[in-house]
């Protein structure tokens, strides 16, 4: 990491199984921290008090009071240097609240606040009105949003993951994902490619039983594992994506695609103006119309890509601390 950032670096995330890897590059560094735990401290009661006080499903039934008596121990200073610190949060984690802004900006003036949406803002709309004017910087992870909002772009981060292991799945064309508001199409580009005779791996959640096709073919599933999953991508020539609507921005699934050197079928018409773009190695469709036979042909061709330091939440940071020095 660049040795002459302006600050040192917290980010409140989550013990998702998926952040966990994308963040894995700052495991270890000297002047960043990955957080996942709401409160700073090893000791277990104050863990089991905190959460249950600050329990989701407890707090929909009834919103305890005085949650802001955690607020002091939430991260406890612990960089070898003096420079101020700058405080990174995901959306819709616990600790990004108005209060807790503003506890930190009473304790250490000199720190910075950065929201990075990883998720579109239409599903965190009430949390980015509130405190669209608390933060320096708001970041977001998709091109519509930031156009539409007035934002800074970032696309996903993501870490080469050095455990990933070959549990011997092996296929064309892997797919995983929820259904949303995008089952037809995840279905038919299905039917196209099992059409071509492909080998098709493809896990969708969150589908009603009476809306579930080739049930035998097709795995619909609750939930898959991050490392499940990176086992699949393992065994597979091709990814494909099918974005949600109004989505515009580079999913996880183009930074696995680079990261693990994979072709890609994407519906999103913005991948073509990125820098990592090729047209032997990522194909992209409108519908199930636009697969190309010749694309499907080459599937079985090796490819690298050269962008696997830009994903790095390390560039991130360098992001992010670039912007702040032009403050």
């Amino acid at each position: 990491m660049n040795k002459n950032l302006k600050y040192n670096y917290v980010i409140f995330g989550t013990n998702m199984d998926l952040y966990m890897v994308s963040y894995n590059d700052l495991k270890n560094l000297k002047n960043a921290r990955y957080l996942t735990e709401g409160i700073y401290t090893k000791n277990f009661f104050l863990k089991l008090l905190y959460k249950i006080h600050t329990s989701q499903r407890l707090n929909m039934i009834i919103s305890l009071p005085f949650k802001n008596i955690w607020n002091k121990l939430a991260y406890v200073n612990d960089f070898d240097d003096d420079k101020p610190v700058c405080y990174i949060f995901f959306a819709g984690t616990y600790w990004f609240s108005k209060d807790y802004i503003a506890y930190l900006r009473k304790k250490q003036p000199n720190c910075k606040i950065v929201i990075f949406y990883q998720d579109l803002i239409k599903t965190h709309l009430k949390l980015f009105d509130e405190t669209k004017n608390l933060t320096d910087l708001t970041i977001t992870f998709d091109l519509g949003d930031a156009k539409h909002y007035g934002i800074i772009y970032h696309p996903l981060v993501y870490s080469y993951y050095n455990e990933l292991k070959d549990r011997g799945y092996s296929s064309d064309v892997y797919f995983v994902g929820k259904a949303k508001d995008r089952l037809d199409l995840i279905i038919s580009v299905y039917e196209k490619l099992k059409d071509y005779g492909l080998n098709c791996d493809f896990h969708i959640t969150g589908v009603p039983q009476e809306k579930q096709k080739y049930v035998t073919e097709i795995d619909y599933c609750n939930y898959i594992d991050y490392s499940e999953n990176l086992s699949h991508i393992l065994g597979t020539k091709c990814l494909l994506e099918i974005m949600q609507g109004g989505g515009k921005g580079f999913t996880l699934r183009y930074a696995e695609a680079i990261m693990y050197d994979k072709k890609m079928i994407t519906n999103n018409p913005e991948i073509k103006n990125a820098e990592f773009y090729s047209n032997d190695k990522i194909l992209t469709i409108n519908d199930e119309k636009d697969v190309s036979e010749d694309f499907l042909k080459s599937l079985g061709q090796k490819i690298t890509y050269k962008n696997k330091k830009e994903l790095s939440p390390i560039s991130f940071i360098e992001f992010v601390d670039n912007l702040l020095k032009k403050e």
